[in-house]
């Protein structure tokens, strides 16, 4: 779980950088990037991270 979780954040991660450069302005893009969807991808890693250390610990 914790793979997939790591592998798809490398993958927006990539994405976002990708896009950033393509866009004429990288500070506008990143504050609506931020706002928009990248604070979720921040969170849902948070989600994972702590329901693995959850997991290992009750064992």
């Amino acid at each position: 779980m914790i793979l997939i979780g790591i592998s798809f954040f490398g993958w927006y991660l990539s994405d976002f950088v990708i896009h950033s450069f393509r866009e004429e302005n990288f500070r506008t893009y990143s504050k609506i990037a931020f706002n928009a969807e990248l604070k979720d991808i921040f969170l849902f890693m948070g989600l994972v991270l702590s329901w693995n250390l959850k997991k290992r610990n009750f064992r």
